[in-house]
């Protein structure tokens, strides 16, 4: 009979003996048409989730380098706004790397992304000058549109 696909790879096929020719034909076919479908929907999770994890890692890049340097105006702003500047950065930074290492392996450790991209997103959606960060925001954008094809495609 079939047993299935192996649990290592996903796509090799094992028989049990005795079985008529017939039979294992049959099977094998079956356990076939299940390895490729199993094979299209690994690979096309791997696409997602390394894909999540390049602009996650993207977002944490940028909010980097935006802790200590913003964009226009960022020179005329008073110190108290300059300390929620960099908070606000730094801790986009922070979230940003959580939901990266939730997506760099195989298994994807959804509660801990989830969770930090809300929060990266709430922390910058709070920002008090967000709208000068347009390049920024479309990164976090793409990124969260990302997050989403990797559940559809995983979960």
């Amino acid at each position: 009979a079939f047993v299935g696909p192996s649990a290592r790879s996903g796509c090799s096929l094992r028989l049990a003996r005795g079985r008529s020719p017939s039979m294992k034909h049959a099977l094998i076919a079956l356990g076939l048409a299940f390895c490729l479908v199993g094979c299209q929907d690994e690979e096309k999770c791997e696409r997602a989730r390394m894909a999540t994890a390049n602009e996650w890692e993207k977002i944490r890049h940028e909010a980097g380098r935006f802790k200590f340097q913003g964009v226009a105006g960022y020179e005329e702003m008073n110190a108290s706004q300059k300390t929620m500047h960099l908070e606000t950065f730094t801790l986009v930074e922070q979230q940003a790397q959580l939901v990266f290492e939730s997506f760099a392996f195989k298994r994807i450790s959804w509660s801990t992304g989830t969770k930090a991209r809300d929060r990266a997103v709430k922390e910058f959606n709070g920002y008090f000058e967000k709208e000068k960060y347009v390049g920024f925001k479309g990164l976090l954008d793409s990124a969260q549109k990302r997050f989403s094809e990797a559940e559809a495609a995983c979960r």
